[in-house]
């Protein structure tokens, strides 16, 4: 929202003669900064670790959900213990079992399936059983 509102305040001010040139290049430098900041947050790492903190304060953990979350969840829910890790992971399992061109290469996934292919015994964490 604070992009788009920031966005908006360019285009008004792209009304004034002496702004117009700069518009494009103001909002794409601003455009390249939201995407990297986005990406660098790295949101479904966060979702994901948020979740198994709550599980280990209330035992309560939806894996189905945690199934839809992208490679950047990996990490996280390799804290869980062994039959919650293996089916949280599972979905990610099997959209990373195919082999992709190394034009689609991508951090995220690679650190995913380095850590399924270790088995995913990184800890054991403190909570419910």
């Amino acid at each position: 929202m604070a992009w788009r509102g920031l966005f908006l305040l360019l285009i008004i001010a792209g009304a004034v003669a002496w702004f117009r040139p700069q518009l494009a290049r103001v909002a794409l430098a601003r455009t390249a900064a939201a995407l990297l900041a986005f990406t660098l947050a790295n949101p479904d790492g966060l979702i994901a670790q948020h979740n198994v903190d709550r599980w280990r304060e209330t035992g309560k953990i939806d894996l189905t959900y945690l199934g839809t979350l992208s490679a950047d969840a990996a990490p996280a829910l390799t804290e869980l213990p062994g039959d919650l890790r293996n089916r949280a992971l599972a979905p990610l399992a099997a959209r990373l079992a195919d082999a992709e061109p190394w034009s689609s290469a991508n951090l995220s996934r690679h650190r995913a399936r380095t850590v399924l292919r270790a088995g995913a015994a990184v800890s054991r964490p403190r909570g419910p059983r």
